[in-house]
């Protein structure tokens, strides 16, 4: 996860683009998922702090998942830049798969899944 898609955009930018992506996954509707099923075992096992390696199991995994990648980096440089001390409501850190598969699950039982 090396890219820097966003190293050019402002601290405001960032925040657009953050709160963007979260409202994909807030939609409940599966964009950005495999098989667009947020409640997928692969995101279940990440929950809970299994990480699946590129492939392994199946064509999900933190390495090839582009909704978490760009949530991960977002979310790392707004920490960077002080996110977290301006306590905002709507923040939650994605920086790792397993925060992101936890996410992704409460929407879903959220919206009756599992």
């Amino acid at each position: 996860m090396s890219k820097k898609r966003f190293e050019n955009f402002s601290f405001t930018d960032m925040e657009y683009l953050y709160q963007g992506l979260k409202a994909l996954i807030e939609q409940g509707e599966g964009v950005g998922f495999h098989n667009a099923d947020m409640g997928h075992p692969t995101y279940r096992l990440g929950a809970e702090g299994v990480t699946i390696k590129d492939n392994q199991l199946c064509a999900e995994s933190p390495g090839v998942n582009g909704l978490f990648q760009m949530l991960s980096e977002v979310s790392t440089r707004l920490k960077e830049e002080g996110i977290e001390e301006l306590h905002y409501i709507w923040w939650y850190d994605f920086t790792s798969w397993e925060k992101f598969c936890q996410f992704a699950l409460n929407i879903y039982k959220s919206q009756g899944g599992l």
